[in-house]
């Protein structure tokens, strides 16, 4: 078994070596865990995007949240949608 820190990644690498150059506002990710290959990996990465004014997102985390809030707001029975929705 291979440690996903040990492999590589040239996608990523070239993601990262672009950072150096102004040609994106923003980079995102589907997941965090697969882009970062530590913690010190992911501090260094999420720096060299603040250093540059480059935004961070990571989308399915934010969809998580929205599912959850939804769950947790129907289990208080509160009413979701539009008011005059069906």
């Amino acid at each position: 078994m291979t440690s996903g820190a040990r492999e590589k990644r040239p996608e990523l690498d070239r993601l990262l070596a672009e950072t150096h150059r102004p040609r994106f506002d923003a980079a995102v990710v589907w997941r965090f865990a697969p882009f970062a290959r530590s913690v010190s990996y992911l501090l260094q990465a999420l720096e060299a995007f603040n250093v540059r004014a480059i935004e961070f997102a990571r989308l399915s985390e934010q969809f998580e949240r929205v599912k959850a809030g939804l769950r947790n707001a129907r289990a208080r029975g509160e009413r979701l949608g539009s008011p005059g929705g069906s």
